[in-house]
């Protein structure tokens, strides 16, 4: 089996969810903000590898191929100008970050740091870059600034800290959110990057702990009839339409 941060947040947010997105594989249009966030990515990816940067994002939102696709409505002259700006300011008012990884993909097996405890499983994604003297970054694209609850209590942080600490047999420096805070017609975009979070082995003994709830609740087929949704997962969730459970809760 394999299991990722983004499986697991989808667990997490409802297990009914997940059975939707994983299991019976329905698609769904990509809204703006995913769509835009995913350009956003592939244009950093060609800055950071000495390309332009702007023609990368360019790219990417521009695509017509592919399994993903934008939801209807959206306007991608609109998004193309902000994209712009972002990448005429983002040169300037960056930290740059030395890279020796850039949107890595690992796989790795899961195993408890401490009993040595080991999953059926393996642990994949793709961390956005890495630094040469230790850092994760994983870029960020949003309205507004991250805030500190989602900074510090958050499966992506010790999902790749974990990665990283399989990868190179030590605990990372630290994550740090490169945060690119979208402008409009009033302001200007924003490039800021947050303080470093220290993972600790403790963090990613966490970590596994939570893996191992969700791949024996997934074993056991649990997902379908197990939700455990809430107003705000109901709210924004994909598949509300077609979901009976929508706004019930059943555990």
């Amino acid at each position: 089996m394999k299991i990722s941060t983004s499986k697991l947040n989808t667990y997490s947010d409802c297990p009914r969810k997940y059975w939707y997105s994983y299991e019976l594989f329905i698609p769904t249009p990509k809204s703006e903000a995913f769509w835009f966030g995913g350009a956003v990515h592939s244009g950093l990816e060609a800055y950071y590898k000495k390309k332009d940067g702007f023609q990368g994002f360019k790219d990417a939102l521009l695509q017509s191929s592919g399994r993903e696709k934008p939801a209807e409505g959206i306007n991608l002259e609109k998004l193309e100008e902000q994209g712009k700006k972002i990448f005429e300011i983002y040169p300037k008012q960056a930290v740059y970050f030395q890279p020796i990884l850039i949107e890595h993909r690992f796989t790795v097996d899961l195993v408890n740091p401490e009993t040595k405890e080991e999953l059926p499983a393996v642990l994949t994604g793709k961390i956005d870059l890495v630094t040469v003297d230790g850092y994760i970054v994983d870029h960020k694209t949003a309205s507004k600034e991250l805030s500190d609850d989602y900074q510090t209590n958050n499966l992506q942080v010790n999902g790749y800290a974990y990665a990283y600490w399989k990868i190179f047999g030590q605990l990372p420096k630290g994550v740090i959110f490169n945060q690119i805070i979208k402008g409009n017609s009033r302001r200007e975009p924003v490039i800021k990057a947050t303080n470093p979070i220290k993972p600790t082995i403790g963090d990613l003994c966490f970590f596994f702990q939570e893996c191992k709830s969700a791949i024996d609740a997934i074993v056991r087929k649990e997902t379908r009839d197990y939700p455990n949704p809430n107003f705000m997962t109901c709210q924004f969730c994909q598949y509300k339409n077609i979901c009976s459970f929508k706004h019930k809760k059943v555990r």
